[in-house]
């Protein structure tokens, strides 16, 4: 949504840049809570409410004020209950058979996709014990997503010619490096073959896609499977305590689990196209948390006081399968006196 706002654009790199400042030279907040990232700076780009759970946003180009810390800002403010209950569902999708093929690779993707969710609000009221009008508003909403997040591969690996010693065909001279002079047909000898790069060449260089001996085109075309999975959920409670004294409290939470080629991109990525399939799944695994509490007090007409406290947590994971395997990858190809475990 921010996007649409005067000024807003985004680099290639997927950050958000704001009247031409760099991605870090902006401040994020939700409700007055920081959600910069302390490491590089910039947003949790993941750490936002759902979209049923924003009452506003406010993009600041030019002209801060002191209480943002950074040239430009943008501020998210979060949805609370009323006097009237008021829900709302919602489910977007998006199938494989509305999908044009892809005419370079021949491959439909799935790209199948679910958003959903749902939200309710209102008052805090306890027949017979406690009326909360005009006093205790609670809001909840929660919000999925499920994407099938499938890579079309398109790049290089070793030739089956290659592997054997065979370069006949590659198009480039083979020199023999123990006589300076070319191998006899363009092809070394297997007994000049090292048996440890042989045994390690099919672990690191996946089979290619076609039978063609030189690397005039892309000779490993094919499709990684991926998925994007979201659960997240906004909380939140308001109480007046008389005219002049008002304190609210929300909770936001997020799981992000993300596997493909290069899970980092998240969904809006398009996934690595020279990633390789041997390395297995890349996944990052997010888990973040954003809680903030509000007490504004209206001393007299002119003078507010408002005091504000908030946490924010994003843990990151990352992984692929054969980071783990270096142990028996090493083993197996006959590797010894590298230190470890793990090597």
């Amino acid at each position: 949504v921010a996007e649409l706002a005067p000024g807003v654009q985004f680099d290639s790199g997927g950050n958000m840049t704001i009247a031409g400042q760099l991605p870090t030279a902006t401040s994020f907040s939700l409700d007055g809570v920081s959600t910069q990232n302390p490491r590089i700076g910039g947003p949790n780009r993941d750490l936002f409410p759902s979209v049923e759970g924003i009452a506003e946003f406010r993009v600041n180009t030019s002209g801060n004020s002191a209480e943002f810390s950074q040239p430009t800002d943008l501020t998210v403010i979060s949805r609370s209950g009323t006097n009237a209950y008021h829900g709302s569902g919602f489910w977007y999708f998006q199938r494989k058979d509305l999908n044009s093929q892809d005419q370079i690779s021949g491959i439909i993707p799935t790209g199948d996709a679910n958003t959903f969710g749902g939200s309710i609000g209102g008052p805090v009221t306890i027949p017979h014990v406690y009326n909360g009008k005009d006093k205790t508003f609670f809001y909840f909403d929660y919000e999925g997503v499920r994407l099938n997040s499938d890579t079309s591969i398109s790049t290089n690996t070793a030739p089956a010619q290659w592997r054997t010693g065979d370069f006949s065909g590659s198009g480039t001279t083979i020199i023999d490096p123990l006589t300076g002079k070319p191998f006899a047909n363009n092809m070394i000898p297997a007994s000049r073959i090292n048996a440890t790069s042989a045994k390690l060449i099919p672990q690191f260089f996946p089979a290619p896609t076609n039978s063609e001996a030189a690397l005039t085109s892309p000779n490993l075309i094919t499709s990684f499977p991926g998925n994007y999975t979201v659960d997240g959920f906004d909380g939140r409670l308001d109480q007046n305590i008389g005219p002049n004294h008002r304190i609210s409290g929300r909770v936001t939470q997020k799981t992000i689990a993300s596997i493909g080629t290069d899970a980092a991109l998240g969904a809006g990525g398009a996934g690595d196209t020279t990633y390789n399939p041997l390395m297995g799944a890349f996944s990052t695994d997010s888990d973040l948390f954003n809680v903030a509490a509000t007490y504004s007090w209206i001393i007299r007409p002119n003078l507010i006081n408002d005091l504000r406290f908030g946490y924010t947590r994003p843990n990151y994971t990352f992984g692929y399968p054969q980071a783990a395997e270096g142990n028996a990858i090493v083993s197996g190809a006959g590797i010894e006196g590298l230190p470890g475990p793990p090597k």
